[in-house]
């Protein structure tokens, strides 16, 4: 079995098992924060989506999420939509506030990832906050 074959039967098999526990209604949020020596207005030149980042997800991402591909449209414009493509599936997110250099929130208007039944998307804002050494980003993912 090639790389490919086996992280694609890792995430069958992840989402398999998904379907054997009740969804949860609710939702939750995940909070990722990240130093960086850089002003918030460099900060905001260079944010990137997830789908954008250019190094190898981490381990645990690669095993339950297809890997990201690019990404097509405008992500600093209030309305505008972006589609993040994966390699076996999409997302496609509507940006619905926009503060440059401070702020960004989009929602997930699809997701056909393959992962459905164990976990969805539903929306993230990007935070930046100036820190007495640079700024400090946050995305909460819900």
């Amino acid at each position: 079995m090639t790389g490919p074959e086996k992280r694609l039967g890792l995430r069958n098999l992840a989402s398999r098992v998904g379907l054997l526990f009740p969804r949860n209604a609710r939702s939750e949020a995940v909070e990722t924060a990240l130093y960086l020596d850089a002003t918030p207005e460099e900060v905001w030149q260079g944010i990137l989506f997830y789908e954008e980042v250019p190094r190898r997800p981490p381990w645990f991402l690669r095993i339950f999420l297809p890997r990201p591909i690019r990404t097509d449209g405008e992500k600093t414009r209030v309305g505008a939509i972006v589609r993040c493509t994966y390699d076996g599936g999409h997302l496609v997110k509507r940006i619905t506030a926009v503060e440059p250099a401070h702020f960004m929130r989009f929602d997930v208007l699809e997701q056909h990832l393959g992962v459905e039944h164990c976990i969805s998307m539903s929306q993230g804002p990007y935070e930046i906050r100036a820190t007495e050494d640079g700024s400090q980003v946050v995305l909460t993912t819900h």
